[in-house]
């Protein structure tokens, strides 16, 4: 892993910019070309602003401001080391980040950035079969898009493989959505949301989803994934067999390994659904606890690197907030993912990590069958 490579080395000096007083509107035709803008108040950075801004509906164009919807995310300086974005960009959730000196905007760096310099690696002979999220979440072509527009935002996700019947029939991401569906209604009073156009919103995913998709082999190494990302634009890769899915591999996917290169302790990566939402997260409690499962395993996973995913609800009980927890384990040689809800993320937490414990010892349960019956006949045919 070649390590001593920084931001200014990779860093894109071409920056898309947007006042943080222009409307809505501006701000959502930009957004069609491009997936991610700079916010500036009074000619310095104050944020950014991404395609995530269609999950909130209900936003007069005209009036709301782009301030409203701005994100703030982690900042990097050039002498950031490329592994450590890497990480920023898995635990912020977000694929673009500014680049600033002594709070003067210098640049932004992508995945595509990294994901370039990387694929000359040694890592990424790997096969792609090691990071690949095997069961990845997946929709119907009979589906709505209302219906993909909420899985994505309720699992924390921006694409969706589409099948029919076993067979992958297609893709659609949030980028889609953004270019394809979403219409800003302007012309009269009451029209004047930011929506899915009416037509649109109840219309099936088949009808807006990519259907030549670029997909890869379980066999195909790391190397060849990313070659076709960036050959392709996509940040994503449908893994088939003979047609059907068997798996998925994401920028983030690659991203994540890229960042557990340097690691010599388990790596937990962190995402919150809303960093302004959920409140009293104790980031160094959590790792501590994935961490001691992560080690609890080691022996049957191989090192590993965790991704836990925090969304918060409306309800409540007893002061409590309903919380959802996503929690996926990446090794070498396994992967799993499993949910878990409870009151607060602390409960919501122990539900994962017991559903996790479940899966890993079934598994477990299953390889060692696997050994004895090898044993046995192994036996039998000596003897």
């Amino acid at each position: 892993m070649q390590n001593n490579r920084t931001v200014n080395d990779v860093m894109n000096r071409d920056i898309q910019t947007i006042g943080a007083d222009e409307p809505l509107s501006k701000c959502v035709g930009l957004l069609k070309a491009k997936k991610m803008l700079i916010v500036l108040d009074q000619k310095k950075y104050a944020g950014i602003v991404d395609e995530s801004i269609v999950y909130r509906q209900g936003l007069d164009l005209k009036s709301t401001k782009v301030r409203a919807v701005l994100k703030r995310v982690p900042k990097l300086s050039p002498d950031t080391h490329l592994e450590e974005v890497a990480r920023l960009m898995v635990e912020s959730g977000v694929k673009h980040l500014p680049v600033l000196r002594d709070n003067e905007l210098l640049g932004v760096i992508s995945s595509k950035e990294i994901l370039s310099f990387y694929a000359e690696d040694k890592f990424s002979l790997e096969e792609v079969s090691s990071i690949m999220v095997r069961r990845p979440l997946v929709i119907g072509a009979d589906n709505s898009i209302a219906q993909a527009l909420s899985l994505m935002r309720e699992n924390g996700v921006s694409r969706l493989p589409v099948i029919k019947g076993e067979r992958l029939a297609g893709i659609v991401t949030l980028h889609d959505i953004v270019r394809k569906a979403m219409v800003p209604k302007q012309r009269v009073e009451r029209d004047r949301q930011m929506s899915i156009d009416g037509r649109m919103f109840g219309a099936e995913i088949r009808s807006i989803m990519v259907e030549e998709v670029i997909t890869g082999n379980k066999n195909y190494s790391i190397r060849k994934i990313i070659n076709l990302m960036l050959k392709n634009d996509i940040s994503s890769v449908p893994i088939v067999d003979d047609g059907k899915l068997i798996g998925l591999v994401t920028t983030s996917d690659i991203l994540e390994h890229i960042a557990a290169q340097k690691m010599q302790t388990p790596v937990v990566f962190i995402q919150l659904a809303s960093k302004d939402e959920v409140e009293n997260i104790d980031m160094e409690e959590i790792n501590s606890i994935l961490g001691r499962l992560v080690r609890k395993y080691q022996k049957f996973t191989g090192n590993a690197s965790i991704t836990v995913y925090v969304k918060r609800h409306k309800e409540r009980k007893r002061g409590d907030i309903l919380t959802h927890v996503r929690l996926q384990i990446l090794a070498s040689n396994y992967s799993e993912t499993t949910i878990g809800e409870g009151w607060g993320v602390y409960s919501a937490l122990r539900v994962a990590i017991k559903n996790m414990e479940k899966k890993i010892q079934k598994q477990k349960e299953l390889v060692a069958m696997e050994g004895e019956e090898l044993l046995y006949d192994t036996l039998k045919f000596l003897t």
